[in-house]
C-alpha cells in the first residue's frame, strides 16, 4: 500500500460485457491511442433499439446495463476470462457455493447466443451480445468523439471525492459504486480531478489526457458489491444537493496519450498542461 503522502493508483477495473460487474486487475499494458484493454468490449444491446455501427455512440438507454436494469443487473455476479472470452454468471449471493447460472465463450457464435438468451429471459426483453471490434468501445460517453473522434475512453474516479460526498450525505459510499476503470488517491484532494480536465497526468508508465467530468445518472444508485441490492441512494440528487458546485459530476474521462503499463499502487503525476 502506498503512504498516504503521495497520490496513487488504488484500484483497477475492467468491465469486459457493458453493464456487468468488473474484474479487477493487478496491472494493466495501456497502449497509446487506444481504450482500457477490453474495456466494454461487448455490450448486451436490445433487438428493438437503434442499431450499433462501428465507430458510432449509442446512449445506454439501447442496451440492457445498469441504466435500464439496475436493480436487476444488481443481482448478478460475473466474471470474464481473457484467455477463453468466457463470461460467467452466478446469482450475486450464490457464488461461493459454485451455482453456476452462465458459462458461454462470447468469442464464438454459440456462445454469444447462449448468453443472450439468458439475459432476454431475465429481463423480458429480447436483446443479443454485440461487439463492433477493436476501434470500438460501448462506453458511457460521446465525450471521446467529441475531443479527437476515438470513442475510447478511461474511466477515473478520485476516492477522496467518494469520501466527501459519502460524509457530506451521511452514507456510506464506496468507489466501486460508480464504476471507473481506474481508482486513484492517496494525498490527491477530493474534486481536484476536475482541474486535470483539458490537462495530462501520469500514471505509473503511462501518460493520460483527461478531457472532462463524469455526469452520473441512475444507474449507481444501487451497489451490490458493498450492500445495496436495490436502488435506494439517490446519487445525482445528493451531488446537487451536497455539492451544487459542481453539478451532477464525479469523476473524468481521459484518453491514452502515452503507452506503458499501469499497476495498483504506482505514482500519479502530474497534472501538466497538455501540448497541443
Amino acid at each position: 500500500t502506498p503512504p498516504p503522502s503521495s497520490t496513487s493508483v488504488r484500484a483497477l477495473h475492467r468491465f469486459a460485457v457493458k453493464g456487468l460487474e468488473r474484474d479487477e486487475l493487478p496491472s494493466v499494458l495501456l497502449s497509446a491511442n487506444e481504450g482500457f484493454p477490453s474495456d466494454r468490449r461487448w455490450a448486451l444491446h436490445f433487438d428493438d433499439a437503434k442499431p450499433v455501427e462501428a465507430g458510432e455512440w449509442l446512449h445506454k438507454s439501447n442496451f440492457l446495463c445498469v441504466f435500464t436494469a439496475t436493480e436487476l443487473l444488481a443481482g448478478f455476479d460475473t466474471s470474464f476470462d481473457d484467455a477463453t472470452a468466457t463470461l460467467r454468471v452466478w446469482r450475486r449471493s450464490a457464488r461461493r457455493e459454485g451455482d453456476e447460472l452462465l458459462a458461454a465463450r462470447l468469442d464464438e457464435e454459440e456462445g454469444r447466443a447462449a448468453a443472450a438468451t439468458f439475459f432476454s429471459d431475465a429481463c423480458g426483453r429480447a436483446c443479443s451480445v454485440v461487439t463492433a471490434g477493436a476501434a470500438h468501445q460501448f462506453g458511457n460517453s460521446g465525450s471521446g468523439l467529441k475531443a479527437n473522434g476515438d470513442l475510447r475512453i478511461v474511466h477515473l474516479v478520485n476516492e477522496n471525492t467518494v469520501a466527501a460526498l459519502s460524509t457530506a450525505c451521511g452514507v456510506a459510499l464506496h468507489p466501486d459504486r460508480f464504476r471507473p476503470n481506474l481508482i486513484v488517491g492517496g494525498a490527491l484532494p477530493a474534486w481536484e480531478e476536475f482541474r486535470w480536465v483539458g490537462r495530462e497526468v501520469k500514471l505509473g508508465e503511462a501518460t493520460l489526457r483527461v478531457i472532462s467530468r463524469t455526469v452520473r445518472c441512475e444507474g449507481i444508485n444501487a451497489d451490490a458489491r458493498h450492500g445495496s441490492f436495490k436502488a435506494d441512494v439517490d446519487i445525482p440528487g445528493l451531488l446537487d444537493k451536497h455539492f451544487p458546485e459542481h453539478g451532477p459530476y464525479l469523476g473524468v474521462y481521459a484518453q491514452v496519450v502515452e503507452g506503458g503499463r499501469v499497476s495498483v499502487g504506482d505514482a500519479v503525476q502530474g497534472p501538466v498542461e497538455s501540448a497541443q
